[in-house]
């Protein structure tokens, strides 16, 4: 769930789209219908699509070995927790205080909101797209395997502050 300078990284349950309270069934479960949809051999793509199915089958997996055993699913949950205190989040934002700026075919915009130190804090719509989000005006819409709710981080272009978006479930 953390936005962190020009690149978005997701968490192991984002992976496997899954909520953090998941049981061992639910994970497991996710993890089997993940693997098979991403499967390098089962992939019908050209190589660039190629290429990407391998990246998320790679992440998959990774996801499913640190979740997969109570041991270290329970340190990875820990330090989890421990990274999302460190964070300063200067405030929560909702999507409707957010500013849209489209470009002029109207296809590709980015959110905005202003930072107490004059910069931005901004996330354009392909980031939210590697995420599963989409916009339709200022509606919000997932895709993607099990969609779940989120919270995005965004730091500001210029100090170090971050607000926390908060996108809710439609």
């Amino acid at each position: 769930m953390l936005l962190g300078g020009e690149k978005y990284s997701k968490t192991h349950y984002e992976i496997l789209s899954l909520k953090e309270d998941a049981t061992h069934e639910e994970i497991r479960s996710s993890y089997r219908s993940s693997i098979l949809i991403f499967h390098p051999d089962k992939s019908n793509n050209n190589c660039e699509g190629e290429e990407k199915s391998r990246e998320d089958f790679l992440k998959i997996r990774k996801a499913w070995e640190i979740l997969g055993d109570p041991r270290s699913r329970a340190n990875y949950d820990r330090e989890l927790r421990a990274s999302r205190q460190l964070l300063a989040v200067a405030d929560d934002v909702e999507l409707e205080e957010m500013g849209i700026e489209q470009d002029s075919e109207g296809e590709a915009f980015e959110l905005y909101h202003p930072c107490r130190c004059g910069d931005y804090y901004w996330v354009s719509s392909s980031e939210l797209g590697e995420m599963g989000v989409s916009l339709n005006g200022k509606r919000i819409g997932k895709h993607g395997l099990g969609a779940v709710e989120r919270e995005l981080l965004l730091p500001c272009g210029s100090c170090s502050l971050k607000i926390r978006l908060k996108i809710p479930v439609n």
